[in-house]
């Protein structure tokens, strides 16, 4: 397991229902992994489709529970992923978020191509 404390989790997925999703973020909870990290940060969870069993619980339900479990930002929306135009995120590197106005802003350290 990485050194996890104070970091920024980075997670997206395709094709998992919400109730699945919601329950590894239960495990990731449950073990303390959550609350050890300055913010959440969510891309996109796409490729599902809900049906009768789901009784209309969403992803946008996924992410009520999780805010209102965690002690920490959650930050949703980030083009990231299984999308077609992504962004690349610096795995390993130090970064920060800064919010402004509603917004959340990726702070990275310059770099040289």
């Amino acid at each position: 397991m990485p050194d996890i404390d104070g970091g920024i989790l980075f997670l997206e997925d395709i094709s998992e229902h919400p109730y699945r999703v919601e329950r590894m973020l239960a495990q990731l909870w449950q073990a303390g992994i959550l609350e050890r990290q300055k913010t959440i940060v969510l891309g996109h969870f796409n490729g599902y489709k809900l049906g009768a069993p789901d009784n209309g619980f969403d992803m946008p339900s996924v992410i009520k529970w999780l805010r209102s479990t965690v002690k920490v930002p959650v930050v949703t929306g980030l083009p990231y992923g299984h999308i077609k135009v992504k962004a690349t995120l610096p795995v390993g590197r130090v970064v920060g978020i800064a919010t402004e106005k509603g917004m959340a802003h990726l702070v990275l350290d310059e770099h040289e191509h």
